[in-house]
């Protein structure tokens, strides 16, 4: 991952990643120090890019400040590189790796955005592959996909069969289809004889139930009592799968605890509360019950969201961005937070729309990387720090093939 700032004293490199600039930094004699430091900078930006942080020639050029600003971090000021290994800074590649490893886990394929349609009208065709492309681009390798309706789950079931490696997803009726499960668009049998299909899968891309929960900022998308029964239906069908839960809650926050508490026990896996946007209270209380909390964009809206993530125990944390929605802000608190960050690709308004390049006022996976900045910046603490934690806490949690 570019951008990290890994410390001198806990980073290794593994001398099978040697460059022609490795020889010349070990070999220093004769140098003054400001030559010292140079061929030092010139071997590690070899290994940056050998190892694969920065993959293609135009991502390298483009993003020479990151490279730089990492070269800094890990050879420091000092040029006492002697022939004395254990005085040498080391990055390891396995560190690295881990610190280039993000998963998303929370990406809305069957949104009209990335369909190409906006306001109804469709403007270009799908580029999903371009997406997951700029995703890997940032270290983003793993990409769960949220299901909100059971004709989203199969759209979902594709595009996993298409990227195996890389895209999983999630099963359940979104708060504001509740009504769907009884009105004859789908049911609660069909959405068990899928799941009864996808779960012995060998390498089965279901990792998560859901997405249910409440909703009541949009109550006319669905009414309280047919959200609450479609939530308590399907609790009662996740104590029978062996699946962490992916929850929804919003502005209903005691109704949520209320019907989900007595099912705690019945749930060894635990679950998520995905994109969440409630007080500092309310989270810690989620957390109390064991939940872990995700962010985005939509999280760092207001000094009392800033609050709310800045507190959030780093073993519960994990980060996502809701693509297509859930945009970081373009103004307020969090901007100073991103006064280093890399640019983003080139965007064009969806009229404009060229293959390759992001769309204006969609988000993307690739926007991972600075939802990390962001929370690392509100709690005062490294990026790498941050990326580690919740990179662990979603493999934890998810699988996500990791270790297969």
């Amino acid at each position: 991952m570019f951008g990290c700032a890994p410390t001198t004293s806990n980073v290794v490199l593994e001398p099978a990643y040697r460059t022609p600039f490795h020889d010349e930094a070990c070999n220093m004699e004769g140098l003054d120090v400001t030559q010292q430091v140079n061929a030092r900078r010139r071997s590690v930006r070899a290994r940056i890019i050998g190892l694969g942080l920065l993959r293609r020639p135009v991502i390298v050029g483009k993003f020479e400040a990151a490279i730089s600003q990492l070269c800094d971090s890990i050879i420091g000021s000092t040029p006492d590189w002697s022939d004395d290994n254990s005085k040498r800074p080391r990055v390891s590649f396995r560190r690295l790796q881990r610190l280039k490893a993000r998963p998303k886990i929370a990406v809305t394929y069957t949104a009209n955005e990335f369909q190409g349609i906006y306001r109804g009208k469709k403007q270009h065709d799908e580029d999903f592959d371009e997406v997951i492309k700029r995703a890997e681009a940032v270290g983003c390798s793993k990409i769960m996909l949220t299901t909100m309706t059971m004709q989203g789950a199969r759209q979902n079931l594709e595009v996993c069969t298409r990227w195996p490696k890389t895209c999983y997803m999630t099963i359940g009726v979104h708060p504001y289809h509740a009504a769907e499960l009884y009105d004859g668009t789908t049911s609660l049998q069909e959405l068990v004889h899928l799941m009864k299909l996808l779960m012995p899968m060998e390498k089965s891309p279901l990792v998560a139930f859901g997405e249910i929960g409440l909703d009541y900022f949009y109550l006319e998308r669905a009414g309280k009592d047919v959200q609450q029964r479609a939530f308590l239906d399907q609790l009662e069908i996740a104590t029978t799968f062996d699946l962490p839960l992916f929850l929804h809650v919003r502005d209903a926050y005691q109704d949520f605890v209320d019907l989900i508490r007595p099912y705690m026990s019945k749930l060894p896996q635990g679950g998520i509360i995905h994109s969440f946007v409630g007080t500092k209270e309310e989270m810690l209380g989620l957390v109390d019950l064991g939940f872990g909390i995700s962010v985005n964009g939509v999280s760092f809206k207001t000094a009392e969201h800033l609050d709310m993530v800045r507190a959030i125990p780093l073993d519960k944390l994990q980060l996502e961005t809701d693509a297509p929605w859930c945009e970081i802000p373009g103004s307020g608190p969090v901007i100073e937070y991103l006064s280093d960050a890399p640019p983003l690709p080139m965007s064009r308004k969806p009229g404009k729309f060229v293959r390759g390049q992001m769309v204006k006022g969609r988000n993307e996976s690739c926007v991972i990387e600075r939802v990390a900045r962001v929370v690392a910046g509100v709690k005062g603490i490294p990026l790498e720090e941050v990326v580690a934690a919740a990179w662990g806490n979603s493999v934890d949690m998810f699988g996500l093939g990791v270790n297969e």
